[in-house]
This record gives structure tokens, C-alpha cells and sequence, in this order.
């Protein structure tokens, strides 16, 4: 066994470190901790630019490289749809779901991804849509930031985590326009 791999076996893989965005229609805000731990929160307005290259310009603003990257899209950026329980497998959803729901989008089954899951009552299916093209052209610009996406929820998904599901409970939020 050469040295070199002996020595790889109890070197400790480090783990790359995780940034955050929450895009939206009118802002992006950016979230990490620096080296000492310490949250580090970071907004930029999107005005004249769509909100993918606000992003990439908190990024380049942090110098983060080599990282993975948590997104969050906001309203605006993706479609809710109610429907009847469409009967797919988890490995059949992902494929299948854009085709189900080509009634209710104006996009074409094949540009879009959705996903969603089961509600509890009267055999119903909570469905999410968004374009697939703006969020593959963001992973390929993180790429070159050697950073790769590793997770893409909704607004409506975290909101719903901040709540128990046995409670009725009420999320209240804002952002600062808002």
C-alpha cells in the first residue's frame, strides 16, 4: 500500500461549507457563516436584473467558492397546484408529475420541474412547478464558482416546517418591502 493512500484512509474529509439563498421576484437574500461561526446575512434588491444574477453577485461580493448551495425560491418563482392524488411511485413522480399537471400550466411538460406530496385529507396532492431552465442555468454559473446546488425547496415547504403538524398554528411573514 503506497504512503499516499495509507495516509488517506485517516486524513479527515472535510466537509464543504453550506450557503444559502432566498430568491424572490424583488430580492435575494443571502445567508452563511464565516469562519468564526457567525451568521452573516447579506440582501441585494433585484431591480434591473433577474434575481439569479443578484445572486451570483452576493456570491462574488463574499468570495464564496467551493461550497455547496441551499436555495430557497419565492413566491413568484414557481406555481402551487391543488390536485386529485395523481397514484405515482417516488421514483415514478419526478418523471410523470409535469405530464399530469400539463392542464393546469401554460408551459410545456418538458420545460418545467414538480415535485410535491400527499395531503393528509380527501386524497389530494399538493403540487409545486417552476421553470426548469433558469434554475439549470444558476447550477451551471455555481459550477464555475466551483460551488454546486445541493437543494432546492419553496417558501411555501420552510414556512411549514416552522409549525408542528398537530398544532393549527399561523406563519405571519414579511420581508422588508413588504
Amino acid at each position: 500500500m503506497a504512503v499516499s493512500t495509507f495516509l488517506a484512509r485517516f486524513t479527515p474529509v472535510r466537509q464543504r461549507d453550506v450557503v444559502s439563498f432566498v430568491v424572490s421576484t424583488n430580492q435575494v437574500v443571502f445567508a452563511y457563516r464565516d469562519e468564526q461561526g457567525h451568521a452573516q446575512i447579506d440582501t441585494l434588491p433585484v431591480t434591473q436584473s433577474d434575481p439569479w444574477t443578484a445572486a451570483l453577485q452576493l456570491l462574488e461580493r463574499h468570495g464564496i467558492t467551493k461550497t455547496d448551495v441551499q436555495l430557497v425560491l419565492g413566491h413568484g418563482l414557481y406555481q402551487s397546484l391543488l390536485i386529485d392524488e395523481p397514484g405515482l411511485s417516488d421514483e415514478d413522480k419526478r418523471a410523470a408529475l409535469p405530464f399530469k399537471l400539463k392542464d393546469f400550466i401554460a408551459d410545456t411538460p418538458s420545460d418545467v420541474v414538480a415535485d410535491g406530496f400527499s395531503l393528509p385529507i380527501a386524497n389530494r396532492f399538493q403540487a409545486f412547478v417552476c421553470h426548469k431552465l433558469p434554475l439549470i442555468q444558476f447550477s451551471q454559473a455555481l459550477e464555475k464558482c466551483q460551488c454546486r446546488l445541493i437543494l432546492v425547496s419553496l417558501e411555501d415547504v420552510v414556512l411549514r416546517h416552522w409549525t408542528q403538524l398537530d398544532k393549527t398554528e399561523m406563519v405571519l411573514s414579511r420581508d422588508c418591502h413588504g
